[in-house]
């Protein structure tokens, strides 16, 4: 249980520290970005319940569990969120948009951070996110999807 954790952690410090993939991405300052209403569905307090990740150099792809009720998205009507996680403790708040023609999400805080609706129902969420890190002369895509449910 604890080499996913470390692997988690890991990943954490090489997406906040390395170049997302910018495929898709939108370009300009975060002011371009324009504010789009969000669908009903998508505002609630969604709670993280697991993470898959894909396509991982070291440990292929794999699960992570054992979420707790600080692990969250509290997306409002307003567009505005926040966001909270154990590991490591972070609480954020910001702004975001909906792009319902890619069914994309842009969280806007200081940067942009870019994730993609796969699954939205009355009670479950589910987003993917791409991030590309490169150490030394190795690179590596990896797919990650973070289902949540309503508590």
């Amino acid at each position: 249980m604890r080499k996913p954790l470390l692997l988690i952690a890991i990943i954490t410090c090489v997406a906040i520290g390395c170049k997302l993939d910018e495929s898709g991405f939108p370009k300009g300052p975060v002011a371009d970005v324009p504010i789009n209403k969000p669908t009903s569905l998508l505002i609630n307090k969604w709670y993280l319940k697991k993470v898959t990740v894909y396509n991982d150099p070291v440990y292929g792809t794999y699960d992570t569990v054992g979420f707790t009720n600080h692990d969250y998205y509290n997306l409002r009507s307003d567009n505005t969120f926040e966001y909270s996680s154990t590991g490591p403790d972070t609480l954020l708040s910001g702004k975001y948009t909906y792009d319902t023609s890619n069914q994309r999400i842009i969280f806007i805080t200081q940067e942009l951070d870019t994730a993609y609706v796969v699954k939205l129902s009355t009670d479950s969420l589910a987003l993917q996110t791409v991030v590309s890190a490169s150490i030394g002369s190795n690179s590596t895509t990896d797919k990650i999807v973070y289902k949540y449910a309503l508590k």
